[in-house]
């Protein structure tokens, strides 16, 4: 039976906290303000200890939707249409560069591999990036509406994409074309899981309040578990671990996997969010999880289920 998780420690951001991560013993946060007036979006990237102590604050031009850590440098994607690189210098980001993908949409998600940044847009496009040369390699209209989230296979030769038009899509990318779509949502596709040690098995989420399972085969639903809120983010923790699925409104879920194409089940919730939960993300060790809410502006570190 899922039991409510214990907090640990809570802290309240200046900025409604957008995304998420862990290095090491540094938490990195994204921050997302928009001027209801000026209709300007602007930003932080924020640095706390493993406590939730503040350590800096880098305000930012335009507001961060994403932040991913990858190959010691961390990545964010940026509402003027850029991904910038930062790394950490005592325990403050510091800005490399800027990589332009569009100007003038907002980057919604970004998933680094080595010399290669996928990328998903407001326009409903797909970008595929290189990061050594600054350039966008082949851009795709996959989505008629705003392409939520991607993720790669194992290979890094596929690239899975999800949108608002509720299309799951399959990318190669060698060629930079759509191999497929589906449509087994009820509305938008928000984060997408290929199961580590098992790439034929795909976790998709979406807006309808389910988690859905797919074979990458066949590409036919293999079942699905309503989590009770839009699943906006899906983060697993080591090999056949615990895995966390952010569900908006509906709180957070700690969710145990099974065997191949069984449904996970739900082991611990955090109910005490009171707005969208859109980032998590687990403790180095994995003895504690982290998770952001947005216009309540809370972040808390919480125990899971042992």
């Amino acid at each position: 039976m899922a039991r409510e998780l214990q907090v640990e420690k809570k802290s309240l951001p200046d900025l409604p906290p957008c995304a998420l991560i862990t290095i090491e013993d540094k938490i990195v946060i994204g921050t997302y303000r928009l001027n209801e007036e000026t209709k300007v979006r602007d930003g932080s990237l924020d640095v706390y200890s493993a406590d939730l102590d503040l350590l800096s604050s880098l305000p930012t031009e335009s507001a961060i939707l994403d932040v991913r850590y990858h190959d010691g440098k961390i990545y964010t994607a940026q509402s003027t249409g850029s991904i910038q690189i930062w790394r950490l210098v005592d325990s403050k980001a510091v800005l490399e560069r800027s990589i332009l993908v569009e100007d003038g949409v907002l980057v919604l998600q970004i998933m680094p591999v080595a010399g290669f940044v996928a990328a998903t847009l407001s326009t409903g496009e797909v970008a595929y990036i290189d990061t050594e040369k600054g350039e966008v390699v082949w851009k795709s209209p996959t989505h008629s509406l705003e392409a939520w989230t991607c993720d790669f296979d194992e290979s890094h030769t596929q690239l899975y994409s999800g949108g608002d038009d509720a299309v799951f899509a399959m990318h190669d990318v060698r060629m930079g074309q759509v191999m497929w779509k589906m449509r087994h949502h009820d509305a938008g596709v928000t984060s997408i899981s290929i199961i580590p040690d098992a790439p034929e098995v795909i976790w998709t989420g979406g807006y309808d309040d389910k988690l859905r399972v797919v074979d990458g085969r066949s590409r036919r639903e293999q079942g699905n578990i309503d989590l009770g809120g839009g699943v906006w983010r899906l983060i697993p923790s080591q090999p056949n671990g615990p895995i966390i699925a952010c569900c908006m409104y509906g709180g957070l879920r700690v969710l145990e996997p099974k065997a191949g194409f069984e449904l996970p089940v739900v082991i611990g919730t955090l109910t005490n969010h009171e707005s969208m939960v859109y980032g998590a993300a687990w403790s180095n060790d994995f003895k504690y999880g982290y998770s952001c809410s947005f216009y309540d502006r809370l972040v808390q570190k919480w125990t899971p289920p042992s």
